[in-house]
């Protein structure tokens, strides 16, 4: 894996739980592209809830979220009308050709890990953490960076916004 930050997000195009989706539908805006392992399982299904759950928080910041996994589509679409309506789609990366651009697919295990990255609206990788797969990521501390970044000056440890 290498340092993607600083640089412009690999251009991608797939089918989603909302129909194809691109990045080119990200461009203008601030935008978290995440991914998760495995549809179904107990860990990723708390994050992608999560995402949604704070979905108006991130848009009234003026950024978009997208949810990428190596299930195939039609697992993906069943998992989201088990789990009942999304405000952000969730695209099937089956072939690993994205995961692959962005540097988080395991070869051994043919998933993802679970990598986020924080684009801003030219496209350029801001922000970029990858780790295991075993483990939730903090939606609070995503929204903290994503606000960080977005304030456009220096931000301490533990830095908060106003207000």
């Amino acid at each position: 894996m290498s340092l993607m930050v600083g640089k412009i997000a690999p251009d991608f195009s797939l089918e989603g739980t909302s129909g194809t989706f691109s990045s080119a539908d990200l461009k203008g805006n601030w935008a978290i592209v995440f991914f998760f392992p495995k549809a179904k399982t107990s860990v990723c299904q708390s994050e992608v809830l999560a995402f949604n759950q704070h979905f108006n928080e991130f848009a009234s910041l003026g950024t978009q979220i997208v949810g990428i996994s190596v299930d195939d589509i039609d697992t993906l679409t069943s998992w989201v009308q088990e789990l009942g309506s999304f405000n952000y789609p969730l695209l099937s990366d089956k072939d690993h050709v994205v995961s692959k651009a962005f540097e988080v697919f395991s070869e051994r295990d043919k998933i993802s890990y679970r990598g986020l990255f924080i684009l801003d609206p030219e496209g350029k990788i801001r922000y970029q953490v990858v780790q295991e797969p075993f483990f939730g990521r903090s939606i609070e501390e995503v929204k903290r960076i994503l606000q960080a970044l977005q304030s456009g000056g220096p931000c301490p440890v533990d830095w908060k916004p106003e207000g």
